[in-house]
Protein backbone atom coordinates (compact mmCIF):
# COMPACT_ATOMS: atom_id res chain seq x y z
CA UNK A 1 0.00 0.00 0.00
CA UNK A 2 3.02 2.58 1.24
CA UNK A 3 4.66 1.74 -2.66
CA UNK A 4 1.33 2.10 -4.34
CA UNK A 5 0.47 5.54 -2.54
CA UNK A 6 4.08 7.06 -3.18
CA UNK A 7 4.25 5.64 -6.89
CA UNK A 8 7.41 3.90 -5.92
CA UNK A 9 8.30 1.24 -7.83
CA UNK A 10 12.01 0.61 -7.37
CA UNK A 11 13.14 -2.78 -9.06
CA UNK A 12 14.52 -4.31 -5.60
CA UNK A 13 13.91 -2.65 -2.29
CA UNK A 14 14.77 -4.83 0.85
CA UNK A 15 14.13 -5.07 4.38
CA UNK A 16 16.65 -6.15 6.79
CA UNK A 17 14.97 -7.23 9.96
CA UNK A 18 17.67 -7.80 13.03
CA UNK A 19 15.92 -9.81 15.83
CA UNK A 20 19.05 -9.21 18.18
CA UNK A 21 18.29 -5.83 19.28
CA UNK A 22 18.67 -6.09 22.91
CA UNK A 23 18.04 -2.49 24.31
CA UNK A 24 13.58 -1.30 25.09
CA UNK A 25 14.32 2.47 23.67
CA UNK A 26 12.32 3.43 20.78
CA UNK A 27 10.16 1.12 21.98
CA UNK A 28 12.81 -1.92 21.24
CA UNK A 29 12.28 -1.54 17.77
CA UNK A 30 14.20 1.29 15.96
CA UNK A 31 14.57 1.57 12.35
CA UNK A 32 16.76 3.28 9.39
CA UNK A 33 16.47 4.17 5.72
CA UNK A 34 20.31 3.28 4.79
CA UNK A 35 19.58 3.75 1.07
CA UNK A 36 16.26 4.26 -1.56
CA UNK A 37 15.91 0.94 -1.53
CA UNK A 38 17.26 -0.25 2.12
CA UNK A 39 15.58 -0.28 5.16
CA UNK A 40 17.15 -1.76 8.52
CA UNK A 41 14.79 -2.61 11.43
CA UNK A 42 16.14 -3.61 14.83
CA UNK A 43 14.21 -5.92 17.14
CA UNK A 44 14.20 -6.62 20.56
CA UNK A 45 12.66 -10.27 19.61
CA UNK A 46 11.98 -11.04 23.88
CA UNK A 47 9.73 -7.27 23.80
CA UNK A 48 7.77 -8.24 20.15
CA UNK A 49 7.03 -11.77 21.52
CA UNK A 50 5.79 -10.67 24.84
CA UNK A 51 2.03 -10.74 24.90
CA UNK A 52 2.52 -7.61 27.24
CA UNK A 53 3.64 -5.66 24.23
CA UNK A 54 3.05 -7.70 21.20
CA UNK A 55 0.33 -5.23 20.20
CA UNK A 56 2.02 -2.16 20.40
CA UNK A 57 5.01 -3.75 18.71
CA UNK A 58 3.13 -5.18 15.80
CA UNK A 59 1.49 -1.48 15.28
CA UNK A 60 4.99 -0.15 15.62
CA UNK A 61 6.33 -2.11 13.02
CA UNK A 62 3.73 -0.86 10.34
CA UNK A 63 4.37 2.51 11.80
CA UNK A 64 8.11 2.19 10.58
CA UNK A 65 7.36 0.05 7.41
CA UNK A 66 5.21 3.88 6.28
CA UNK A 67 7.91 5.92 7.83
CA UNK A 68 10.98 4.54 6.34
CA UNK A 69 9.61 3.47 3.23
CA UNK A 70 8.61 7.22 2.82
CA UNK A 71 11.72 8.19 3.20
CA UNK A 72 13.06 6.04 0.39
CA UNK A 73 10.54 7.40 -1.86
CA UNK A 74 11.69 10.47 -1.53
CA UNK A 75 15.66 9.52 -1.66
CA UNK A 76 16.25 11.02 1.70
CA UNK A 77 17.92 8.22 3.06
CA UNK A 78 20.73 8.22 5.89
CA UNK A 79 23.46 7.72 3.42
CA UNK A 80 22.80 10.38 0.40
CA UNK A 81 24.88 9.60 -3.01
CA UNK A 82 27.73 11.68 -3.83
CA UNK A 83 28.89 14.34 -1.66
CA UNK A 84 25.30 15.42 -0.43
CA UNK A 85 24.74 15.84 3.04
CA UNK A 86 21.87 16.28 5.35
CA UNK A 87 20.44 19.49 6.10
CA UNK A 88 19.34 20.06 9.53
CA UNK A 89 15.48 21.94 8.09
CA UNK A 90 14.95 18.82 5.41
CA UNK A 91 15.48 16.16 8.26
CA UNK A 92 13.28 17.30 9.70
CA UNK A 93 10.44 18.58 7.30
CA UNK A 94 11.51 14.32 6.15
CA UNK A 95 10.57 13.01 9.36
CA UNK A 96 7.34 15.10 9.71
CA UNK A 97 6.20 14.10 6.27
CA UNK A 98 7.04 10.54 6.78
CA UNK A 99 5.19 10.65 10.33
CA UNK A 100 2.13 12.41 8.71
CA UNK A 101 2.03 9.86 6.08
CA UNK A 102 2.19 6.60 8.58
CA UNK A 103 -1.03 8.70 9.80
CA UNK A 104 -2.94 9.27 6.23
CA UNK A 105 -2.33 5.60 5.18
CA UNK A 106 -2.76 3.55 8.90
CA UNK A 107 -4.59 6.69 10.95
CA UNK A 108 -4.76 3.82 14.20
CA UNK A 109 -4.71 5.20 17.66
CA UNK A 110 -0.79 4.26 18.42
CA UNK A 111 0.26 6.32 15.03
CA UNK A 112 -1.97 9.24 16.56
CA UNK A 113 -0.33 8.89 19.30
CA UNK A 114 3.09 8.59 17.69
CA UNK A 115 2.84 11.90 15.48
CA UNK A 116 1.45 13.84 18.73
CA UNK A 117 4.10 16.44 20.31
CA UNK A 118 3.82 19.27 23.13
CA UNK A 119 3.69 22.32 21.45
CA UNK A 120 5.09 24.36 24.83
CA UNK A 121 8.05 21.59 24.42
CA UNK A 122 8.77 22.70 21.13
CA UNK A 123 8.16 25.98 21.06
CA UNK A 124 11.34 27.46 23.48
CA UNK A 125 13.62 25.53 20.51
CA UNK A 126 12.25 27.08 17.56
CA UNK A 127 13.86 30.50 18.04
CA UNK A 128 17.64 28.33 18.37
CA UNK A 129 17.18 26.95 15.68
CA UNK A 130 16.79 30.15 13.53
CA UNK A 131 20.67 30.17 12.99
CA UNK A 132 21.71 26.78 12.11
CA UNK A 133 18.11 25.23 10.25
CA UNK A 134 20.04 25.24 7.08
CA UNK A 135 23.78 23.89 8.07
CA UNK A 136 24.81 20.61 7.74
CA UNK A 137 27.44 18.67 10.21
CA UNK A 138 24.68 19.30 12.85
CA UNK A 139 24.29 17.57 16.32
CA UNK A 140 22.33 14.81 16.32
CA UNK A 141 20.41 15.60 19.23
CA UNK A 142 18.86 18.11 17.16
CA UNK A 143 16.80 15.65 15.56
CA UNK A 144 17.14 12.65 18.30
CA UNK A 145 16.97 14.28 20.98
CA UNK A 146 19.74 14.19 24.19
CA UNK A 147 22.11 17.08 25.31
CA UNK A 148 19.32 19.34 27.08
CA UNK A 149 17.07 18.59 24.36
CA UNK A 150 13.76 16.92 24.36
CA UNK A 151 13.25 13.21 22.84
CA UNK A 152 12.87 13.36 19.05
CA UNK A 153 13.21 16.98 18.98
CA UNK A 154 13.58 17.06 15.06
CA UNK A 155 10.34 14.72 14.64
CA UNK A 156 8.09 16.66 16.62
CA UNK A 157 9.59 20.01 14.82
CA UNK A 158 9.12 18.55 11.48
CA UNK A 159 5.57 17.06 12.86
CA UNK A 160 4.78 21.05 13.98
CA UNK A 161 5.91 22.25 10.57
CA UNK A 162 3.65 19.80 7.99
CA UNK A 163 0.49 20.47 10.40
CA UNK A 164 1.07 23.92 10.14
CA UNK A 165 1.24 23.57 6.16
CA UNK A 166 -1.86 21.37 6.06
CA UNK A 167 -4.06 24.31 8.36
CA UNK A 168 -3.00 26.46 5.50
CA UNK A 169 -3.93 24.10 2.72
CA UNK A 170 -6.05 21.34 3.61
CA UNK A 171 -5.52 19.88 0.28
CA UNK A 172 -2.15 18.93 1.30
CA UNK A 173 -1.29 15.91 2.01
CA UNK A 174 2.30 13.69 2.42
CA UNK A 175 2.37 11.43 -0.51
Amino acid sequence: KAFHALAFTPKVFTFTISPAWQRTEREGMPAFTQSNDWVRIALNIELFRSAKHKKQMCERLIYLTYHEIHHAARKYAGYLPGKEQHILMNSMISEGLADHFALEQFPSDYIKDKVSYDLKEIKKWLPKLKSIKWTAGYHDSWVMGGEGKPAALGYKIGRYIIENVKKHDPEFTAT
